[in-house]
């Protein structure tokens, strides 16, 4: 998936959008800024939505209760083996398959 819809001179694509999207979410960043920790707080999510005919594809940048819209261009669909993540990767271990949909299991264990 790509989140630009045009490009720019030397096929370079137009990040723009997503760019003011990230301004607006978190404001102005500088280089100096890249150096400080980034802590749950200062994170963002991307939703992405496919509509019931996988042709209608959404995309949207939420931190908390604040949602703005990302643009989507090109997007490239391949078909998958049963819980892979990859094109061309074997179904994984019904545990690995765990960890993808649930994530790891919280500290202290379950």
């Amino acid at each position: 998936m790509r989140f630009y819809q045009r490009e720019r001179a030397l096929a370079s694509p137009d990040l723009t959008p997503v760019r003011e999207a990230f301004t607006t979410m978190f404001g102005p960043r500088t280089l100096a800024d890249s150096a400080a920790m980034v802590m749950e707080p200062d994170m963002a999510t991307v939703e992405v939505n496919v509509g019931d005919d996988f042709k209608t594809i959404t995309a949207t940048l939420v931190r908390g209760e604040k949602r703005l819209p990302l643009p989507v261009g090109k997007v490239t669909t391949f078909p998958l083996a049963p819980g892979a993540h990859w094109e061309g990767m074997d179904s994984p271990s019904p545990e690995l398959a765990k960890l993808f949909r649930e994530g790891p299991p919280p500290k202290g264990g379950r």
